[in-house]
């Protein structure tokens, strides 16, 4: 079988792009024949493999370039694609999506369909349903409960860059769907929680096919961290408003705990006023993240959006770390609260001061710990048995070959 990987970056831009390049490595060390397909370099180390094939069509990032000199329909996207594809057997060949919003745009996935070829996608967001990606209204900081794409959602000024760029999106969106013929002509979906899938659900074809399939973590068992000895509380996530920076550096501030911020984003000088004793790590690759999360007592997740999927809460556990989580995300699928850590109650400052300081409490955080370890480890979302998930789908796809 060939395995078509196509993502918008070579490179970790984001969840999806570590997820998209975690992936292909560990196909291609399973033996997998791969060939990795995008849009912007460079390519990241770990997609140099003799078993790896990449092709970057070298064009510019969204985010640097600015949204109005970016195309909605993605010519050379379908044009090179198409030139890949018609190199291999569309019988024994799936095209496995990513991401591919921001630059490669629909048009990759039109000409799949248009060569009639089996393609697969990966729901890391809702761009297939909401305009902005993600069911959230940053102008109000809350989570956006209207129809994708409907005329209230039009008429909502819901981004932070404007309403001209809302409308902007909404466009790209209505060409997804007309043009691109994304969701509709998809083969199949890949979710990755539970709580993310029941809300795309309806925004896909009542005949779609959707699997669910663990994430590759790359973390070795060695036993549960001493997390006892330790007095940080870790936030993993972007250093933004929506992602609960500001409730979890007010909450430390107020409870009087050691904080640690891995991430980039927009509100650090903000965050450092709040708590100047916190270390900030700045932009880590994922070993070095893991490396400095290990130095927790807790990993602090408060987000205040639709988490898809809060990746950074398992690598926890599997580290045997207790997490802090907010309610309305995927991540409380991910914590028994009271066994192996705690959900608060989303955007409640009071709340997740009161946790914190539960947490204090040695032989709590010991045993809490110690079961996220076990919880885990007793059906790991390793690459092992995330290539072994992704092959039956691939398999299924194809028709058994």
């Amino acid at each position: 079988m060939k395995i078509v990987i196509v993502n918008d970056y070579a490179n970790i831009k984001g969840v999806s792009s570590a997820l998209a390049i975690e992936s292909a490595r560990a196909l291609a060390q399973a033996g997998e024949s791969v060939i990795f397909f995008c849009a912007v370099g460079p390519i990241d180390e770990k997609l140099i493999h003799k078993n790896i094939t990449v092709i970057s069509m070298d064009q510019k990032d969204i985010r640097e370039d600015g949204f109005e000199n970016i195309s909605l329909w993605n010519r050379k996207a379908y044009v090179s694609l198409g030139r890949l594809l018609g190199s291999v057997d569309k019988n024994n060949t799936i095209v496995h999506f990513h991401s591919f919003v921001n630059i490669l745009s629909s048009a990759a996935l039109r000409v799949v369909m248009d060569r009639g070829f089996k393609c697969v996608l990966t729901l890391h967001d809702y761009f297939i349903a909401c305009p902005s990606g993600s069911f959230y209204d940053c102008r109000n900081e809350a989570c956006c409960e209207l129809e994708g794409l409907s005329a209230a959602c039009i008429r909502s000024n819901c981004e932070n860059r404007g309403h001209m760029h809302k409308l902007w999106k909404c466009s790209r969106q209505a060409i997804q769907m007309k043009k691109g013929r994304v969701p509709a002509g998809v083969d199949a979906f890949i979710s990755i929680s539970e709580y993310s899938e029941r809300i795309i659900r309806p925004y896909l074809p009542d005949s779609a096919r959707i699997y669910s399939v663990k994430s590759p973590i790359s973390i070795k068992n060695e036993g549960p961290e001493r997390v006892a000895e330790s007095k940080i509380f870790t936030f993993v996530d972007r250093l933004g408003a929506e992602n609960g920076a500001g409730i979890f550096a007010k909450a430390a501030s107020l409870a009087g705990v050691e904080a640690t911020f891995i991430g980039v984003g927009p509100m650090r000088k903000q965050l450092e006023e709040i708590l100047p004793g916190a270390l900030f790590s700045g932009r880590l690759r994922p070993e070095n993240e893991i490396r400095l999360l290990r130095e927790s007592r807790v990993m602090v997740f408060p987000t205040l959006l639709n988490e898809t999927h809060a990746l950074a809460v398992l690598k926890a556990k599997a580290l045997g770390i207790p997490a802090i989580v907010s309610s309305g995300s995927s991540a409380e699928e991910l914590v028994e609260s009271g066994e192996d850590g705690f959900i608060f109650e989303r955007g409640s400052i009071d709340d997740l001061v009161q946790k914190l300081k539960v947490m204090g409490s040695d032989s709590l955080v010991r045993s809490m710990g110690r079961e996220a370890h076990r919880r885990y480890w007793d059906a790991p979302w390793t690459p092992e048995n995330h290539v072994i998930e992704l092959m039956k789908v691939y398999n299924d796809v194809l028709g058994g070959i």
